[in-house]
């Protein structure tokens, strides 16, 4: 059977087969990444599909074209052989033992008797899916997913075994845990296990507890001294640069600014090039004591900003002298808010980016949020601050009013019937409060059959996507997104609509209006050139 090319967005087509195999899509991945062709970003495998993630500006039909002449040699079991240590302690053994009417210890040998393929990475960087457990270990995942999953736990599910790097939420079964770094920044490759792998367990009645992913080394890359220090920080300000390309296939997420044109007029307003590592604010700024002169400038949501008791106009350098304090209040429009200095935050590149990865607590100085305390460096600055050509914008409006998003047609589109398409965009639907960098739940809308395919095999997830739960909860997919995921994704909010979906906050209402691939292109074209 022929590969299959679909559309997803305006930002990635995919290549489906769903007799290939594994193997087969981790081969043409392989070879997608390694042809660097002009506009391809990322090439990331799973089980039927390999999702190719393109700039729409760069990259169009030609690359598709390109990619179908490439001839990769196929995997088979290629792969290295990985022996990892595991002890059978996990807190659902017994559970999975009553469910499958087998013995705690008849579970174990079958566990450990496969020899098991890594088919695919995702959900969390280094987190490999583990094909195919014994048939009579098949479960569903959990009914409520556990809240925090500890590093090297090792879990079943859906005909399939996992390991944990640790630190996010989980609803795999799990019966024991394993003696192995899943992931660590700053080595080569940073990922275990690669899709390919063979993973053989070796039962132990011990072993150490420091499995999971390492932050790696997060010094910043200029000697204290200046910089400045954070007095006071709301619950999700992190340093966000332009996102990291290239690693989904390992389960890293792109991360970076949710709302990138934000960030380069913030950046552009004091002399940086567009990428350079900015604060992101969310709903509450950040109080800030600067330790050397510098330059600053901010854009995006609308933010109450004081320096030495004074308003700076958004989007306009600002001089910051030695000793200053810049407290950044609520955002009282939209939702996230960008501080840029001359010279950037220096804090050190990993993986290609200065930005935080949350899911793996590594980059933007801390892997993690900032807190009161913390203390970052700043670059030299090497450019010549200057307004933009455009203010900021792509900011929600205030007091609730309704956000047009324009969206093209998802990788999952027809898996809804035309009278579920049409009630999906005929109702205007709500932002509900739980809003973080992964995405937003929109709610409001009616249940839709295709979202009851959820226990499906993950497959690539795009930028913008619009996902379909089981219980009619929409998930509007940004920046920190998993690279793979099992909702169908029904839509795709075209790349010119990710700034303002990044604006988007609590109580806000979205409705969405299809367009054409031409016009997605035209719009990003035009909002490109503003910028």
């Amino acid at each position: 059977m022929p590969l299959v090319w679909q559309s997803a967005g305006d930002s990635a087509w995919v290549a489906v087969d769903g007799t290939a195999g594994a193997s087969a899509m981790h081969a043409l991945a392989s070879a997608v990444r390694a042809a660097n062709l002009p506009g391809v970003r990322d090439a990331v495998p799973s089980v039927d599909r390999v999702t190719v993630h393109v700039d729409p500006l760069r990259s169009g039909l030609e690359a598709v074209t390109r990619i179908r002449r490439l001839a990769p040699a196929p995997c088979g079991d290629s792969g290295r052989l990985v022996e990892i240590p595991i002890v059978y302690d996990g807190e659902d053994l017994a559970t999975v033992a009553r469910l499958t009417g087998l013995s705690s210890e008849a579970v174990v040998r079958r566990h450990a008797a496969r020899e098991l393929t890594v088919l695919m990475m995702g959900f969390a960087p280094g987190f490999p899916y583990l094909a195919e457990v014994d048939p009579l270990l098949r479960l569903p995942r959990r009914e409520a997913p556990r809240v925090r999953v500890p590093a090297g736990s090792v879990g079943l599910a859906a005909g399939m075994s996992c390991i944990y790097p640790g630190g996010t939420a989980g609803g795999w079964h799990l019966i024991g845990h394993a003696d192995i770094t899943l992931f660590d920044p700053c080595t080569d490759p940073p990922a275990a296990l690669s899709p390919g792998d063979r993973v053989r367990w070796v039962p132990a009645d011990r072993v150490s507890r420091v499995g999971g992913a390492r932050t790696g080394d997060v010094r910043a890359d200029v000697p204290r001294g200046g910089g400045l220090t954070v007095l006071r920080a709301g619950p999700l300000t992190t340093v966000q640069a332009a996102g990291r390309w290239g690693f989904q296939h390992l389960g890293v997420p792109v991360s970076g600014s949710c709302d990138a044109g934000a960030r380069r007029r913030a950046n552009t307003a004091v002399g940086n090039s567009e990428g350079a590592a900015v604060l992101e604010m969310t709903q509450v700024g950040a109080d800030l004591r600067f330790e050397q002169d510098t330059i600053v400038a901010w854009a995006g949501a609308a933010l109450d900003i004081e320096i030495d008791g004074r308003v700076p106009q958004a989007s306009s350098p600002a001089v910051v002298r030695r000793g200053t304090v810049v407290r950044c209040g609520v955002v009282r429009a939209g939702l996230r808010s960008y501080l840029a200095v001359a010279g950037g935050f220096a804090v050190t590149l990993l993986l290609g980016s200065r930005s935080a990865c949350l899911a793996a607590g590594f980059g933007g100085g801390a892997g993690r949020p900032l807190a009161a305390g913390d203390w970052l460096g700043i670059g030299r600055s090497e450019g010549d601050p200057r307004t933009p050509r455009r203010r900021s914008e792509g900011v929600s409006p205030a007091n609730g009013l309704e956000v047009e998003l324009r969206v093209l047609p998802g990788v999952d589109a027809g898996l809804l019937s035309a009278g579920e398409a049409e009630r999906l965009l005929e109702r205007p639907l709500r932002v509900s409060p739980h809003v973080d960098r992964a995405g937003l739940r929109l709610v409001g809308g009616a249940a839709l059959a295709a979202g009851a395919d959820a226990g499906r095999l993950p497959v690539g997830t795009v930028p913008g996507a619009v996902q379909v739960t089981p219980d009619g909860t929409l998930l509007l997919l940004l920046a920190d997104r998993q690279p793979t995921g099992g909702y169908p994704q029904a839509w795709s909010v075209i790349s010119a609509g990710f700034d303002r979906a990044a604006q988007l906050s609590p109580d806000d209402t979205v409705r969405f209006r299809p367009c054409t691939h031409a016009d997605a292109v035209s719009a990003l074209v035009v909002q490109e050139a503003g910028c």
